[in-house]
């Protein structure tokens, strides 16, 4: 890989996301979601575009990452111990340290209470079944822990199905992502706007499905061309950030379509316009994912503590607490099982 390639942004991108995620809950978790700067003018929460983002530079880097692996099972294990080490982390002081400092049960009532443990090794294994703890932010807009975890596991899932791929040749690749990537679009706008009927127990998992399987996809699909977004990664990103632009302010139903055609263009090439400054992650780690998991059950817990708080100064103790608190998982959890040669440049 050229030193073009390897000097990226995709860390800051990430963070970035991250940092949006957070944005967005200072206004839903008050039950202002409407106040959303970005929700006013475009009709989306700046938390979708972040995870968005966030799927399309995982389909880019994790199918580099299957391209690199030598089996099946060092693929997997990489991917696994890049999700569950601080997954597994969040959720015991979930659950051992904020549940029973802030229940409204007695600490031996939340203990025996079988919600608790049904949280723990439900969202463990991913399941979408187990949102709340016994007590804990019962008295909140939403009670949910942690509401960001529910995108972990079409993750987790993307990876599972990306194994197809092992040892495809490139060139049937170049035949098969855009085709993928097609497929799930076409069914994601006809699922958003009514055209495909699907039963209201699948309704929300298959249109999640195929709108985070699309930008997964497009990911995927633009990591079969990267030497073409280096050489023309300039021009490629104002086209694309045009497009995506004005497809978002004006006619933005009209112009979905065309939304989602240039947004991953625009992430990818955003990701090699690279910035020496915003190369922090060199010196703190990379710190997205733990900011991530942390935000939400942080940001409950604040409007538990400061019942009186607005979007305007709840915002920034959530950002520097989230912050520090990802940076803390890093350092203390998610680097401790990747390999060394991980830990010195970008996590995919």
């Amino acid at each position: 890989m050229n030193n073009a390639a390897r000097s990226n942004n995709f860390d800051f991108l990430r963070f970035l996301f991250a940092s949006l995620v957070i944005v967005t809950h200072a206004y839903a978790l008050l039950g202002q979601l409407d106040n959303d700067p970005f929700n006013r003018v475009t009709g989306r929460a700046f938390s979708e575009i972040a995870v968005c983002g966030f799927f399309v530079i995982s389909g880019f880097l994790i199918h580099q990452s299957l391209e690199r692996s030598q089996t099946l099972r060092s693929f997997l294990r990489k991917r696994l111990v890049r999700v569950f080490p601080g997954l597994v982390v969040v959720l015991l002081l979930s659950v051992l340290v904020l549940g029973p400092l802030l229940s409204t049960l007695s600490p031996a009532a939340y203990f025996l209470n079988p919600g608790t443990w049904k949280y723990l090794l439900g969202n463990i294994f991913l399941l979408p079944l187990y949102k709340d703890l016994p007590g804990l932010f019962s008295h909140n807009v939403e009670t949910a822990v942690n509401g960001s975890l529910w995108t972990l596991r079409y993750e987790v899932l993307f990876y599972l199905l990306l194994c197809c791929f092992f040892r495809t040749p490139p060139r049937l690749k170049k035949l098969l992502f855009p085709l993928l990537f097609s497929l799930l679009t076409v069914a994601h706008l006809l699922i958003k706007y009514g055209y495909l009927p699907v039963p209201a127990s699948l309704g929300n998992h298959l249109y999640f499905f195929t709108s985070l399987g699309a930008y997964f996809s497009a990911g995927m699909t633009l990591s079969l061309f990267t030497g073409h977004l280096l050489n023309y990664r300039k021009t490629l990103f104002v086209l694309s950030a045009a497009v995506f632009t004005l497809s978002s302010l004006v006619w933005q139903r009209e112009l979905f379509l065309f939304s989602m055609l240039s947004f991953p263009l625009m992430i990818i090439t955003a990701g090699y316009l690279y910035v020496p400054a915003l190369h922090f992650s060199r010196y703190t780690g990379d710190i997205s994912y733990g900011t991530y998991i942390y935000a939400f059950p942080l940001q409950q817990a604040l409007i538990v503590l400061f019942p009186a708080l607005t979007p305007g100064n709840f915002l920034l103790p959530s950002l520097l607490l989230s912050w520090l608190l990802g940076l803390g998982s890093w350092h203390w959890v998610e680097r401790r099982f990747l390999a060394p040669r991980r830990t010195e440049g970008l996590a995919a």
